[in-house]
């Protein structure tokens, strides 16, 4: 998977990434907009509080590559891919990650769950990293049973409430690579963004 050529568009006037481009719906026009790590840092690192969750988020990935977990993908949502300083006057507090992951070679889930219960435990992964993750492990389950899971997590994170009125509203998500390709790169421009 590539990421994709076009940049991570900008929040509209509710501050939200759209659910698509007005050039088509076609792959790289709509939501989830791929991005590499780098990107991410880039577009969303504009602040102490979002580089200290960017920083959780390279950590956790981090310990999914020295798990052997680097095939697959994750949905990053949340109000950390809003501009929640307009819609709610706050910081994000964390970011929420799908990870959809490939067994490594050899290994089964309960494997994993057995030699690294430490990364599939949620609530170290917020306390620890502030990411909310939940896995789906792509072997793990049937065609039908992932196409309802891309289904239910596609429609639960491609809408919001609006504040004021309650009624839903259309957003867009983010989509990364689980492979580590670009993640020693991202590193490094977190630093630079936070002087180090």
């Amino acid at each position: 998977m590539t990421a994709n050529p076009n940049p991570i568009p900008e929040w509209g006037n509710r501050g939200l990434l759209p659910p698509y481009l007005l050039t088509g719906v076609e792959l790289g026009n709509r939501s989830p907009y791929r991005a590499s790590t780098t990107d991410v840092i880039r577009r969303f690192g504009n602040t102490a509080a979002r580089r200290e969750l960017l920083a959780g988020l390279l950590d956790f990935r981090a310990e999914l590559h020295q798990a052997g977990l680097t095939r697959g993908f994750q949905w990053v949502n949340g109000s950390f891919v809003t501009d929640i300083m307009q819609i709610a006057n706050r910081e994000p507090r964390d970011i929420d990650v799908v990870t959809f992951f490939h067994l490594p070679h050899g290994y089964t889930e309960e494997d994993l769950h057995n030699q690294i219960p430490a990364i599939f435990n949620r609530d170290r992964g917020k306390n620890l990293h502030r990411i909310d993750n939940i896995f789906v492990g792509l072997e793990s389950y049937s065609i039908y049973d992932l196409a309802h899971s891309f289904a239910y997590f596609n429609g639960l994170w491609s809408h919001t409430r609006r504040e004021e009125t309650g009624e839903p509203q259309w957003k867009g998500y983010l989509e990364l690579d689980l492979f580590d390709r670009d993640d020693t790169d991202a590193q490094i421009a977190l630093g630079q963004m936070a002087g180090i």
